[in-house]
């Protein structure tokens, strides 16, 4: 079984404190522990990695970021245009209150949160 590689991510917080008529910006780095999938790995290790994990989703463009919670992984394959690894699944979108919806994310956007 194929152990999935992992990767830090730097997370920029910002601060302003008003004092009078000073204004502080503080930056704070926080550092979260995240793991991708290998997007050669086996379908039955991807689905054992992904239900009932929490994950962020980066879109193919890298500029929108989502957060889910998987409930199901449905299928796994890959795509015709491209040859790209997905996975369809049945997840809860933290980002929209816990809805529950239906997403087809390809492999490579995946992070696993911890």
């Amino acid at each position: 079984m194929q152990k999935p590689e992992k990767k830090k991510c730097e997370k920029i917080v910002f601060f302003c404190c008003v004092s009078g008529r000073v204004c502080y910006l503080l930056f704070m780095t926080e550092t979260q522990s995240t793991t991708t999938i290998d997007c050669n790995a086996t379908a039955e290790f991807i689905i054992a990695q992904l239900n009932g994990a929490t994950i962020r989703y980066t879109t193919n463009k890298g500029c929108n970021v989502r957060n889910f919670r998987v409930v199901n992984v449905e299928v796994v394959g890959f795509s015709k245009k491209g040859n790209r690894r997905f996975v369809n699944v049945l997840c809860e979108d933290i980002d929209d209150a816990d809805e529950k919806k239906n997403r087809t994310l390809h492999v490579e956007g995946i992070e696993l949160a911890k």
